[in-house]
């Protein structure tokens, strides 16, 4: 009777025990479950950066640069340009309410005073979007933009960065010589011309213009002044399929 009632009491604790412990690796397996739960849900630093980057874009407050109606193709379509006031780089462009996607943002022009055209720039048969800027402070600064449309969408077509950097064009004087480097272009080219060692070159005004199926970009080289031209620096942009933008197709100095 006694070894019955010990073998039952045995087996009661037994159980009791297998019980707690099982009860206690299933809490410990919750924890775990909800740590890694923890650290996946978790943002990261950038999340977070960009979070709070996209909240302020959405709470940013735009004035419209340009409202018209353009040409598109044969038909009138709505063109609105914004700007967030304190971040020019965060420019908003649309047309008939749909948005265009922007690789780059004209800084120096601004979105003012666009003029847009319709040419095949490819050669893919299709007629893309040629956006030209006039800006400065008398207009005569320029820049150009090209866009395809994929999908109902308007998408802008690459050029070269260094194309629109402020050191693009450097030029110095050395005994009756002009020097001029261009970015990207390991060739220095010459301008013959006799001044005064107290007067300099400098690079004045640049033209942009769509010719055929190449993008050209002119820049005035001046003498002292920008209205004493000098030279003229033409740098030609072809579209690469391969690299689905314009490339650098030659540059010349006259």
């Amino acid at each position: 009777m006694r070894k019955i009632l010990m073998t039952c009491l045995l087996a009661g604790l037994f159980l009791t025990g297998c019980g707690a412990s099982a009860s206690k690796n299933e809490q410990q397996t919750n924890e775990v479950a909800d740590h890694e739960q923890n650290a996946t849900s978790a943002p990261t630093a950038t999340e977070m950066k960009k979070s709070d980057a996209t909240k302020k874009k959405e709470t940013a407050k735009y004035t419209t640069t340009y409202k018209d109606n353009i040409l598109v193709d044969g038909t009138k379509q709505k063109m609105i340009i914004r700007q967030n006031k304190k971040d020019i780089t965060d420019t908003k462009i649309s047309i008939n309410n749909k948005q265009v996607v922007l690789k780059r943002v004209s800084i120096g022009t601004g979105y003012a005073h666009p003029t847009v055209s319709m040419a095949d720039v490819t050669g893919d048969g299709k007629k893309e979007m040629i956006m030209a800027l006039r800006g400065g402070a008398s207009g005569s600064a320029s820049d150009i933009q090209v866009f395809r449309k994929s999908d109902g969408v308007w998408t802008e077509i690459p050029t070269p960065d260094t194309l629109w950097r402020d050191d693009d064009i450097s030029v110095s004087y050395h005994a009756g010589k002009v020097e001029i480097s261009v970015l990207g272009n390991d060739k220095t080219y010459t301008i013959t011309h006799k001044g005064k060692d107290s007067e300099t070159p400098l690079v004045g005004i640049r033209t942009c213009k769509q010719k055929n199926d190449m993008l050209l970009v002119q820049d005035v080289i001046g003498w002292n002044t920008a209205n004493n031209k000098i030279g003229l620096v033409t740098q030609k942009l072809q579209y690469d399929k391969k690299s689905d933008s314009f490339i650098d197709h030659s540059t010349y100095v006259r």
